[in-house]
């Protein structure tokens, strides 16, 4: 399968690195911005979606859900978005689904039960225990816990190192901060830092 990564940032070349090793052929880069770089690991740069080879499909390659949505839809009605990519170092257990465009990046595990959505990342080292639901336009951020029967809605940023307790709900368009902890839920749209994590004034 021919795969062109959306984004051409740092997190583009990690995801290059990493649907390689899961046996896809990446041919390229789309960019929805203007930029002087025309090539990144020896591969085109896409700026025009009508540029892309009509045969590949797309992945995330962004780690920022709002830039996702945008090159999601300048490339709409040119390529389709591929199955979820997931590594082969990673832990999948039973009754796992993960929506197209998605990518489950090394060391990570997924017990059983989950549902994710579209366009999710779930970066290196992450957790996700049973029943979890995930929206789409999710980013976990490296070694994010998810504990039993979370769910987050869509839109979503977890940082680095998040940790959420069995059963907390968390709103559209919440971002957590690095290292912070979510023991309840998190109703209202906004960013939370801290531990507990509390909505940021």
């Amino acid at each position: 399968m021919k795969i062109v990564i959306l984004g051409s940032g740092a997190f583009s070349r990690e995801v290059y690195d990493w649907v390689t090793q899961a046996g896809y052929q990446v041919v390229g880069f789309f960019n929805g911005r203007t930029s002087p770089e025309t090539s990144l690991r020896g591969l085109p740069i896409f700026y025009e979606a009508e540029k892309i080879p009509k045969d590949a499909q797309w992945i995330v390659g962004s780690g920022n859900p709002k830039a996702m949505v945008d090159m999601i839809e300048k490339v709409r009605g040119h390529i389709s978005a591929c199955p979820a990519v997931v590594h082969p170092s990673c832990v999948v257990g039973s009754n796992v689904n993960i929506g197209e465009g998605s990518i489950v990046c090394p060391g990570s595990v997924l017990t059983c039960d989950i549902e994710i959505g579209k366009s999710v990342v779930v970066n290196i080292g992450c957790t996700i225990g049973h029943d979890v639901r995930l929206g789409d336009y999710v980013h976990l951020s490296p070694n994010t816990s998810l504990s039993g029967f979370v769910a987050i809605g869509s839109y979503c940023e977890i940082g680095t190192g998040v940790s959420v307790v069995p059963s907390v709900k968390i709103a559209d368009r919440v971002i957590v901060g690095a290292g912070g902890s979510v023991v309840k839920s998190l109703v209202e749209a906004g960013t939370y830092v801290g531990v507990p994590a509390k909505l940021k004034a």
